[in-house]
């Protein structure tokens, strides 16, 4: 099977095997939904087959081979600082300066000046820090996979942090000899929308407000709950949490955003790809009330040896619980989200009238968007009841 067999619905669109080839003959191409995907050059082709060994879609860990279920742990860190600029609890932070005392690097996502998501090594804890916080939107990971790479061929120790299919592209990449010194951290994904939508809710808000110098998706200053986006404009006004900026998250929270294959997705599993997984813990009130308050608890899970490594050498720095997995449960531990009934009809009105139309009807953006709302509800509950 080659890399062009593999289908659109199976596709992450990582960029791993456009880096494998030796020839250079695949490329990256974005269609009119704003996706990524690959595309190879018949004529260059040698059929070495790198790009199949290397592919998280071709290469996807069957859920029956977890053997068993990892460890588990609610878990915040201690230095208030560092924690507000956490996604969560701050088990990102920890782990990466372990591997940066350690000598190592830490490849991550990142916002650039730009406002564009994409994945950059980080040498300092300057560096990292602008890999900390949520993202929503799928981060360019068509460089990195060669670049990390090359640092643990230079006797270099690794982090890489992502979803878990650009967790499972990196280490089919970097394979078998490197691995002792490629540490990786899947994070808990619901799915990643494409750059090209959010270039145009970008682009929507600055016709209305003027050029963003600044954007967050999920402000924790601002208090742990909800999304918190707060956007920063040149004129001196910030908006948090106001009709217009949270557009873009109404939609991702319906599940319009995502790219075909997050709704297939074959890591949405306690098989995990990470030595750790991390994410929000929903739900520790249960377990710990006295957390609920805090400014964030992330739930990590210890998959491996090497995960074990890091967890037991960060963890004094960390307030932290042991948990058993069936109170820790997230959605993406147990299944693909969800297609919206009228995903084809969101993309369809997209693609033909753009972002402005689909907000009015999709988004919580007017009285229309709201009938809509309910109407979709009404018959994604009656699918679920069929399905039974």
């Amino acid at each position: 099977m080659s890399i062009l067999q593999v289908e659109r619905e199976k596709c992450f669109g990582c960029g791993a095997c456009a880096q494998i080839c030796p020839q250079k003959a695949i490329s990256a191409t974005e269609d009119e939904e704003g996706f990524v995907y690959p595309v190879l050059n018949d004529a260059m082709c040698v059929d070495c087959g790198l790009c199949e060994k290397v592919c998280p879609a071709m290469n996807a860990t069957k859920v029956e081979d977890c053997v068993q279920a990892p460890e588990a742990y609610g878990c915040f860190l201690r230095d208030e600082k560092e924690l507000v600029n956490s996604a969560s609890g701050g088990a990102f932070v920890a782990a990466s300066d372990w591997v940066l005392n350690n000598g190592g690097v830490v490849a991550g996502a990142m916002m650039d000046d730009g406002f564009y998501v994409v994945h950059r090594i980080a040498e300092t804890r300057e560096q990292r820090n602008k890999q900390c916080g949520s993202k929503y939107v799928q981060s360019d990971t068509w460089t990195i996979y060669a670049q990390i790479k090359q640092w643990l061929k230079d006797g270099r120790i690794v982090l890489f942090a992502g979803t878990p299919c650009q967790v499972k592209a990196a280490k089919r990449f970097c394979g078998d000899k490197l691995e002792s010194r490629l540490y990786t951290m899947d994070i808990f994904c619901r799915g990643v929308p494409g750059q090209k939508i959010f270039r145009d809710y970008k682009a929507w808000l600055e016709e209305k407000y003027g050029s963003i110098v600044y954007y967050c998706f999920r402000d924790r200053k601002l208090g742990r709950y909800g999304c918190n986006v707060h956007v920063g404009f040149s004129s001196g006004e910030e908006q948090v949490n106001t009709i217009e900026v949270n557009v873009f998250d109404s939609l991702y929270s319906r599940g319009y955003l995502m790219r075909p294959s997050c709704y297939k997705c074959p890591y949405t599993s306690l098989k995990r790809e990470g030595d750790l997984s991390v994410g929000d813990f929903w739900g520790v009130e249960k377990l710990r009330p006295e957390w609920a308050e805090k400014e964030g608890v992330s739930l990590v899970l210890v998959n491996t040896e090497k995960g074990t490594r890091i967890w037991e050498s960060v963890k004094d720095n960390m307030e932290f619980i042991p948990v058993q997995i069936g109170d820790a449960l997230q959605p993406c531990m147990q299944e693909p989200r969800e297609k919206p009934i009228d995903y084809n009809g969101f993309w369809y009105r997209y693609k033909n009238k753009g972002f402005a139309s689909v907000i009015r009807v999709y988004a919580n953006y007017g009285y229309r968007s709201y009938l809509h709302k309910k109407a979709v509800t009404f018959w994604m509950k009656v699918k679920r009841r069929l399905r039974k």
